[in-house]
């Protein structure tokens, strides 16, 4: 995976993170119930990972 990709993956995953503490009101932090629009989010970035990783793995 190139470094962008790895990036990416990392916000993906905290960005994931995120929306379950959110979600759930854990760490003592305010309930925020995942939106359409932060899912679309997660979406988009999980698709830009998965292009980046199946371009690599094409010119390999």
């Amino acid at each position: 995976m190139p470094r962008i990709g790895t990036a990416v993956a990392v916000i993906f995953g905290q960005l994931a993170m995120s929306m379950l503490v959110d979600h759930f009101g854990w760490l003592g932090n305010e309930v925020i119930p995942i939106s359409g629009t932060r899912m679309a989010a997660v979406i988009c970035l999980g698709a830009a990972l998965y292009f980046i990783y199946s371009s690599n793995k094409a010119t390999e």
